[in-house]
């Protein structure tokens, strides 16, 4: 199995189709899952250190004073809607689904970018489900300043983030490659 994925990798790296393996799309699925269950756990694990580290209330400052550390209980939904923990969840499960179901649609021609930012996202969204479900909210503790705008994001909002940045390198890289001729 494990020769297998490296030639996956290898082939996803080139962006060309493997035809050495005949369960390619199982594996493709399989690897991206395989990816997000790992981010998942990493980001479970960081997000609890940092919350246990900043559990005495005081405010740390980064990078020039643009990002603060300190714990904000979010009871809320994306951009702090006040929706309820179900109705939270179940919106959750629904975009889950779609991203999936996106996924999936696009993965026979999915390149390296993709991949990861599938595995980014699964990992973020399962994060914050995980603990909505669980605790009833979500510790924020990234509370960014720029330019006079605020925010509270926590590790599994970063993994978003960086999922979608990397969906939008492919979508690029797609388009300048199809642009090209190549």
């Amino acid at each position: 199995p494990w020769r297998r994925r490296l030639i996956l990798a290898s082939s996803i790296l080139n962006r060309k189709p493997t035809v050495v393996m005949k369960n390619n799309f199982r594996l493709k699925i399989s690897t991206a899952v395989s990816i997000a269950v790992v981010l998942f756990l990493a980001c479970f694990f960081f997000s609890s250190r940092i919350v246990a580290s900043l559990e005495s209330g005081e405010l740390k400052s980064i990078l020039g004073g643009r990002i603060f550390l300190q714990l904000v209980k979010n009871q809320f939904f994306v951009f702090s809607l006040p929706l309820s923990n179900s109705a939270a969840a179940g919106i959750s499960a629904v975009t889950l689904v779609f991203v999936s179901w996106y996924f999936l649609k696009k993965l026979r021609a999915a390149g390296l970018f993709f991949f990861l930012g599938y595995a980014f996202i699964l990992a973020g969204a399962l994060c914050n489900l995980f603990s909505r479900l669980v605790f009833g909210f979500v510790w924020d503790f990234l509370n960014l300043v720029f330019f006079g705008l605020k925010g509270s994001w926590n590790l599994a909002d970063a993994f978003i983030i960086v999922g979608i940045l990397f969906w939008a390198g492919d979508f690029i890289g797609t388009k300048k490659k199809l642009s090209s001729g190549g």
